[in-house]
């Protein structure tokens, strides 16, 4: 009885919203949430169920998932592209999913854990002094409009001093 209860509220909310799941807008998150997980870069990148969560979810509502597909990250079966290295947003979308990263991972803390393998644990510690929120929504601003280069450049900075400084 309690299942019956609960298939007909889940299938009157479907018909007035897009709740219990099946939303395109779900299915865009989950798969974004399910990406970030798995192809999370190695040991040093990855990111927990929680924090892939968070930045899928935030992506989808600040930028929506008809402007994901357009930027080349959702395929139209709404599943994350294999290859995104061609990512280009408009500004206001570019900002909303660098606001999606920084908002819901320590990206201070993951920058300074991923160049801790080329540059060493000096490195990593200065950056963690150096490195602000700012600097890293910038970066992932600047990389999710398709500009590369732009965005390593926002970083180049306080990287050089840190790697000189541990010389």
């Amino acid at each position: 009885m309690v299942r019956i209860l609960g298939a007909l509220a889940c299938a009157l909310l479907l018909l007035t919203s897009t709740a219990c799941g099946g939303s395109d807008d779900d299915q865009a998150a989950q798969a974004l949430s399910k990406s970030l997980r798995d192809n999370g870069g190695g040991d040093n990148l990855e990111l927990s169920k929680k924090q892939a969560d968070c930045v899928a979810e935030k992506m989808v509502d600040n930028v929506g998932t008809e402007d994901l597909k357009k930027a080349g990250i959702l395929t139209d079966d709404l599943e994350v592209k294999k290859e995104v290295g061609s990512v280009k947003m408009s500004s206001s979308d570019a900002k909303g999913a660098a606001d999606a990263m920084v908002d819901c991972v320590d990206a201070v803390e993951l920058m300074s854990r991923a160049l801790a393998d080329t540059g060493g644990a000096e490195v990593a510690d200065c950056l963690r002094e150096k490195l602000t929120e700012d600097d890293m929504r910038t970066f992932f601003q600047a990389l999710f409009e398709g500009d590369a280069q732009s965005a390593s450049s926002k970083l180049l900075k306080p990287v050089l001093a840190c790697a000189g400084a541990s010389q």
